[in-house]
């Protein structure tokens, strides 16, 4: 007999790789929505990155820089209710929301205001009231109501103005207007809080270098009306 012995060939057994599963992104049944998630645009308004519904009553226009003729913001009125909207650059993981209302809060009281959270159709929200001259030189403060969504590297902040700012009924339309936003992100790399372009219809996105953080009133815009 050989004085080695054939050891026994064990079968290690190798656990069978189980493919990671990756969450599918769940689509809101309210938006505003990412331009992945809605096939049809129908008939929104291209304004760069942000697509704007069409809704009869509404009248929708840019409110651009002047030194630099550059869109800052959009806004749609109705009967003398405002919203005034701002789509910024988000980090991939993480809201801004948050800490934007936070910090909109506390400038709003330094500057004499009050603001105070609520909850609203679109989650937490700032009911603020704002120092501000009034046209005959008085001074007083403006109502505010602000919303806020977030979204895949993506955050749309509205302010509404007027009747809507304090009339439930006033804003309905308005809440209708930005609940069917739809944001058009891109590819370019933006940092966090950065303006993402807009663009009157009809003309092509050009990427910034370095665009304005979000502020409480753009300085000395001009108005142009888009419809």
């Amino acid at each position: 007999m050989s004085p080695f012995r054939r050891k026994k060939r064990v079968e290690e057994e190798v656990p069978e790789e189980v493919p990671e599963e990756v969450p599918e992104r769940v689509i809101p049944s309210r938006g505003p929505f990412d331009v992945a998630d809605v096939p049809e645009l129908g008939d929104r308004v291209n304004l760069g990155a942000l697509r704007v519904p069409n809704i009869p009553g509404i009248k929708v226009g840019l409110e651009v820089e002047r030194s630099s003729g550059r869109p800052v913001a959009a806004h749609a009125t109705r009967e003398g209710s405002t919203l005034h909207l701002q789509v910024l650059a988000a980090p991939r993981s993480l809201g801004i929301w948050d800490d934007i209302r936070s910090e909109l809060a506390e400038s709003i009281i330094e500057q004499g205001g009050s603001a105070e959270e609520t909850e609203g159709p679109f989650g937490t929200e700032l009911k603020a009231k704002v120092p501000a001259t009034t046209s005959d030189g008085r001074t007083g403060k403006r109502s505010y109501r602000f919303i806020g969504a977030d979204g895949p590297r993506w955050f749309v902040r509205g302010a509404l103005t007027g009747r809507a700012a304090t009339n439930p009924q006033a804003a309905e339309p308005l809440e209708e207007f930005f609940a069917n936003l739809v944001v058009d992100r891109g590819q370019t790399a933006y940092p966090p809080r950065e303006m993402l372009p807009l663009t009157v219809p009809g003309t092509k996105v050009v990427p910034e270098e370095s665009a304005p953080r979000i502020e409480l009133a753009p300085r000395g815009p001009e108005i142009t009306e888009v419809r």
